[in-house]
């Protein structure tokens, strides 16, 4: 809707230059809707988790978009594995005027920002989590930070659709890190949501992985 695509900017520069929210990974959310439509019969109060080296949630209602976590660029939303997500415009005038040039601002902020530029280890999750598990204080914060992100998007995505049915994680980390997954769903619970742990930990692809006493799939 374009109510969730605008940005609250002169409505000129809408017009003029087309600056609005886009929203990427559109053939991964849209498969996960016809998936669940297939087998569900419904995609409604559904978040997608799109979790890999770039990141992105999609508020899926009635099978179609409602909102997505990227905006005009891939430089937006939650937290990815070497880029900064959402962050204050008025940092990279500050930079600028600190003496940083506009290419080493826009290197830093998709190079080496993240995962990455908060460890300081690596931009690969699971060498993060590693780190972190060995006591890397920095690395532990990256993990930190990369959960908080999910789990304040699914927050506001759930209360956009009126209530969350479903969420999906999908995606090289949404995939394969059941830590993630198990984080993010100890922080959901007060929603309902409540994973089985024998299906989480399970290496069989594309399945269920809530309880079955679960609220939400």
């Amino acid at each position: 809707p374009l109510s969730e695509s605008l940005y609250a900017i002169p409505y000129e520069w809408y017009e003029k230059y087309g600056i609005r929210r886009l929203g990427y990974h559109g053939a991964s959310h849209g498969h996960i809707a016809a998936m669940l439509l297939s087998r569900e019969g419904e995609a409604d109060k559904v978040v997608s988790c799109h979790l890999g080296g770039s990141c992105s949630l999609c508020a899926i209602d009635n099978g179609k978009s409602l909102n997505n976590s990227f905006g005009f660029s891939l430089q937006a939303g939650v937290f990815h594995n070497s880029r900064v997500g959402d962050m204050d415009a008025y940092i990279i005038p500050f930079l600028l005027k600190e003496g940083m040039s506009i290419d080493e601002i826009t290197h830093g902020l998709e190079k080496n920002s993240g995962l990455l530029g908060i460890s300081g280890v690596s931009n690969d999750l699971r060498l993060v989590e590693e780190a972190a598990a060995g006591g890397h204080e920095r690395a532990a914060l990256a993990v930190e930070m990369f959960i908080n992100s999910l789990v304040s998007h699914i927050g506001a995505y759930t209360a956009q659709l009126g209530g969350l049915k479903q969420l999906v994680f999908t995606g090289g980390i949404g995939e394969n890190s059941v830590s993630v997954r198990r984080r993010v769903c100890e922080r959901l619970a007060f929603l309902g949501v409540k994973l089985s742990p024998e299906r989480n930990e399970s290496a069989q692809k594309d399945k269920i992985i809530s309880a079955d006493d679960s609220r939400v799939k």
